[in-house]
């Protein structure tokens, strides 16, 4: 992570990124390693069953590798949830003009809700404005939750739209996840469901902390379709979450974004 951010070195368990897994014989060595973490070597499977049958791995809270920090506790939710309310009051008459300007110009609905994965494996809805029209493909994909990648010379987007999305936006409204608990400012990807098919044994630590508006792949520059390497980012952002690194990736991702550099 130190290519992107100088981030804390305080690492809280003792993880391997995704992309440096080892194969054949040593994987199964690295598998029995990460269940003897999640408690099994003690003769107890610590399993959580998802809604949509996938297995969820739950990490005993006592253990001292997986044991929240004073700040991941306390001190990020309380700045989760003040300050999204602060920017939602002093961002209240922006939001009223692009939802009124989506309104007039194509008509309902005014929000896109996309489902996505929370803390500990919740289904919510992230909320932001409609840049898509609604007679278009790409829309009626989303509306079936299927993975769609929009750039913002997207011949499907409206005309106010496109501004949103080269702005960036249309993710204000993410501030209402954060203010209901659901999302915080910064933390890793926020996850689309069908992604939980593909993790690995310690991939779903990621689902121990919030998702973030703001997160490091935004800043990354690596492609979408790395999705081992995104997977190597959460998890990095996991093992040294801190005040200093989340202010840090918040503060890169306003230039970012003034620049008009930041990811969708």
């Amino acid at each position: 992570m130190t290519r992107y951010l100088k981030s804390s070195s305080a690492i809280r368990g003792p993880l391997s990124s995704p992309a440096a897994q080892p194969n054949g014989e040593a994987q199964d060595q690295y598998d029995a390693s990460a269940r003897q973490r999640q408690g099994e070597s003690t003769g107890k499977r610590e399993m959580g069953v998802r809604t949509d049958g996938l297995e969820m791995p739950l990490w005993d809270p006592r253990s001292r590798h997986f044991r929240a920090t004073r700040y991941e506790r306390f001190v990020k939710p309380c700045v989760d949830r003040g300050l999204s309310a602060l920017l939602l009051i002093l961002l209240a008459p922006a939001l009223l003009l692009a939802a009124l300007a989506i309104r007039l110009e194509s008509g309902s609905p005014v929000f896109f809700v996309q489902r996505r994965v929370g803390r500990h494996g919740s289904r919510f809805g992230v909320i932001r404005f409609r840049t898509l029209d609604v007679r278009s493909e790409l829309w009626r994909r989303t509306l079936r939750h299927e993975p769609v990648d929009v750039t913002a010379n997207s011949p499907d987007l409206t005309r106010i739209g496109r501004l949103l999305l080269s702005s960036r936006l249309d993710r204000l409204p993410m501030l209402v996840n954060v203010y209901r608990g659901e999302m915080s400012l910064v933390g890793p990807r926020a996850a689309l469901p069908y992604e939980l098919e593909h993790y690995g044994p310690v991939d779903w630590i990621r689902l121990r902390v919030k998702p973030g508006v703001a997160c490091l792949w935004q800043l990354s520059g690596l492609p979408e379709s790395d999705f081992r390497a995104a997977m190597a980012l959460d998890q990095e952002y996991f093992s040294s979450m801190s005040l200093a690194l989340d202010l840090q990736i918040a503060l890169r991702t306003v230039v970012a974004i003034a620049g008009g550099k930041a990811r969708h």
